[in-house]
């Protein structure tokens, strides 16, 4: 039976509340990483993988897990996500070694995988079709602001207490939301069926083979052998993954839905704008930091107005826009405006200070506000119900994916700008690394500028990315697609 009246909003708040556990905990390690650093012992390598394996868990196996939820229940794998946060948290807190740290987050990676496709599955069973845009739009901005008040929360609880406490803070939020669920939330799923087991393992297989290639290759360069042989071994799984769903009686997922235009269009865009925003807030992390010198934490408190357009824009006004524009232009329209607000924040000078910047912010976080939950309804919406699941999951893919990506190749562009700017007795590669072998003031100055153009141009290109999503939105369908989806999916993957 689905939850109706107040009951389906105390739904969300446990859906809502699980969502931002887990994305908060995938941005607030960062500021625990120094004093993880200083009392285990950790190198370089170490606390890559305590960032990184979390990412490369969830990248891989959401698409997995959406399916199985179409199988077994969305539910269960909330509640064994649930679980598995709050048992990989006990372990992170207990931590005495950097490996037992990053098996913690390799496995809450794992939880994570389950809990994001099948909150958003049970949201789309619990609410009607008229409030659903309006529940997505609150669960996006409370995944928008996870990730932009992780570092403000994280800073604030490391000023009282050790980096274990950013780990603690996961279990009662788990256990909370685990009574919940159990005891107020029903079963959903989709028609049942055998597991499609060589199309999980061979989804999850080609997810690490290309997540890892696009996390390593900023450290270790995109020529390093290992690099491209990851990427090519991910590229020919995945491919094996396509022929197993094409062939298989019962797909985890079904490759007849990219036959239909409303959930390719919506998987590009998705991409595209994972792609550009979280290269572009990569970017502009490093752009308050290095150019106009603000501290982790006050570069945190200052992407504030963006956070802000994020979680007013989502919960308030994406809906309406969506009711009186459509998808296609609502889309459209919020993606513009971001790209504008983050094109406006690249072309800012440095002389103009913090005040110049911040129209530009809450303009880019307005815009996204708009655009995501639309995005996000557009993909589900092309789907039928019973695989609500697995194009969940293929979203949350989606995302880490393109996010990776993205912090990868204009990051790439960033640091190429950068040392084809250095003049050229100044080789570096790094701004820390020109500044210390700078022999003159006038050396250090000219690697500043260099910096800072280079970062601003990759900043534009992020832009551009954003906008290109924007005209690929324009031309999703007007019609409502889920009924085309359902024709082209009854008779299972054999088409």
């Amino acid at each position: 039976m689905t939850p109706a009246g107040p009951r389906r909003w105390w739904v969300l708040s446990a859906l809502c509340l699980t969502l931002f556990m887990t994305v908060l905990d995938n941005t607030v390690v960062n500021v625990a990483i120094p004093s993880i650093v200083e009392q285990l012992g950790a190198t370089t390598a170490d606390v890559q993988w305590m960032v990184n394996a979390y990412t490369v868990a969830v990248g891989s196996l959401a698409v997995a897990a959406g399916g199985i939820g179409d199988r077994v229940g969305y539910r269960a794998m909330w509640l064994a996500g649930l679980a598995l946060f709050a048992g990989f948290s006990v372990l992170a807190v207990t931590a005495g070694e950097p490996v037992q740290l990053i098996v913690a987050r390799a496995g809450m990676g794992v939880g994570g995988a389950c809990v994001v496709p099948a909150t958003l599955a049970v949201l789309t069973r619990v609410f009607s079709e008229r409030d659903r845009p309006r529940a997505i739009g609150i669960w996006t901005a409370v995944a928008a602001g996870g990730q932009a008040l992780g570092p403000l929360l994280g800073g604030a609880l490391l000023a009282r207490f050790p980096w274990q406490a950013v780990f603690a803070l996961n279990i009662p939020i788990a256990v909370l939301c685990l009574v919940f669920a159990r005891t107020w939330v029903p079963e959903f799923r989709g028609p049942g069926g055998r597991p499609d087991v060589a199309g999980a393992l061979l989804s999850a297989a080609a997810m690490v083979g290309i997540g890892w290639a696009v996390i390593a290759a900023p450290g270790r360069g995109w020529t390093a052998p290992e690099v491209p042989a990851s990427l090519v071994l991910g590229a020919a799984l995945l491919a094996a993954f396509v022929r197993q769903e094409k062939r298989a009686r019962e797909p985890m997922l079904d490759m007849a839905l990219f036959r239909v235009p409303a959930f390719r269009l919506s998987v590009v865009t998705s991409l595209l704008a994972a792609f550009g925003l979280a290269g572009s807030i990569f970017l502009l992390t490093q752009h308050l930091q290095f150019d106009f010198g603000y501290s982790p934490l006050d570069a945190g408190v200052r992407t504030l107005p963006m956070a802000a357009g994020l979680l007013v824009c989502g919960s308030l006004v994406s809906a309406r826009v969506g009711a009186r524009l459509g998808a296609a232009r609502g889309i459209t329209a919020g993606m513009t405006l971001a790209a504008a607000g983050l094109a406006a924040i690249a072309l800012v000078p440095l002389s103009a200070g913090y005040p110049a910047l911040a129209p530009g912010l809450l303009a880019a976080g307005c815009g996204l506000g708009i655009a995501g939950p639309l995005v996000a309804n557009a993909l589900l919406g092309s789907v039928p119900p019973e695989q609500t699941g697995a194009a969940s999951g293929t979203q949350g893919m989606l995302h880490e994916t393109g996010a990776s990506l993205g912090v990868a190749v204009l990051g790439a562009v960033s640091a190429a700008l950068f040392t084809a700017r250095l003049p050229g007795d100044l080789e570096a590669g790094s701004l820390a690394e020109a500044l210390a072998r700078a022999r003159s003031g006038g050396q250090a100055e000219h690697a500043r500028s260099a910096f800072a153009g280079a970062i601003s141009a990759a900043q534009l290109t992020g832009a551009g990315l954003v906008l290109l999503c924007g005209a690929v939105a324009w031309f999703l369908p007007r019609t409502e697609p889920a009924v085309a989806a359902g024709q082209t999916t009854n008779t299972g993957g054999q088409q």
